[in-house]
């Protein structure tokens, strides 16, 4: 793995209901030095099927 190779993260459409921690865990990982954005959309709030 080489952290070095990115300059920051897009997370886009991460699945939060299916782990409502990661948002929590995004923000604790902001503290590493790369600047990371998380987008969700509107009508993302139920587990696809």
């Amino acid at each position: 793995m080489r952290p070095a190779a990115f300059s920051g993260y897009v997370i886009g459409s991460p699945a939060i209901w299916n782990e409502p921690e990661l948002v929590t865990r995004v923000a604790a990982a902001k503290g590493l030095g790369e600047p990371i954005f998380v987008a969700v959309g509107a009508n993302e709030g139920a587990p696809m099927g």
